[in-house]
This record gives C-alpha cells, structure tokens and sequence, in this order.
C-alpha cells in the first residue's frame, strides 16, 4: 500500500508525497488566512456537524480519527489515518505567542 504525506504552511507550498515522488501546489488564501482543503467535486464531499471536528488532541497521540488535521496555534496542516499517532511535538516549530502545538480534525475521511 502506498503511503501518502500532506504538508501545508503559510511560508511554503502544499505538498503531496506518494511512493517518494513530491508534488507541490500553490497556496490558497482567504481573509488572510490560509484556506484548506481544496476540492474539485462537491458532490464527493458532506457537511458535518460531529463533535468530532470540535476535540482537540496533543502530538504523537493516537489519531481518533482519519482525515486531515490543523494546527490550531498556527495553521499548518497535516494528514493522519485513526490509529496512528499524529505528527510529534518537533514536526514543526512555533513561537510563544503560538503556544503548544495542538491538532484538530478539519477534514474527515473514511
């Protein structure tokens, strides 16, 4: 099974790895802040109101559930699948202001 990475910031290009190859796509913005997630097919996708999308889980723990995550002190965007821990506290840096690095669901898959 091919392994998929995600990673999104506001100082660099979205990035999509699969078996070792990178693609790089441009950013999105919207009210000054960044946009995620990009879709083409609407039809594909659904509205959902679970509480799922409101808990907040600290890194390297296991993911609730699989989907696509945002960090809540700076934006940046990482995929997960359940089971599997979500990104580490060193995954990437943030200031004080920032506070400690926190995930939350923004975009659920099954």
């Amino acid at each position: 099974m091919a392994e998929i990475g995600l990673r999104i910031s506001p100082s660099e290009a979205l990035t999509i790895v699969e078996a070792g190859r990178h693609v790089k796509f441009g950013l999105a913005y919207f009210e000054g802040n960044l946009t995620m997630a990009f879709y083409k097919y609407p039809q594909a996708l659904a509205h959902s109101s679970s509480l799922a999308f409101d808990h907040v889980s600290h890194p390297g723990t296991g993911t609730p559930h699989s989907g696509i995550y945002r960090c809540v002190g700076c934006g940046i965007n990482a995929a997960s699948v359940e089971g599997h821990p979500l990104p580490p506290q060193n995954h990437h840096q943030h200031s004080a202001t920032q506070g400690a690095i926190r995930w939350q669901l923004i975009v659920a898959t099954h």
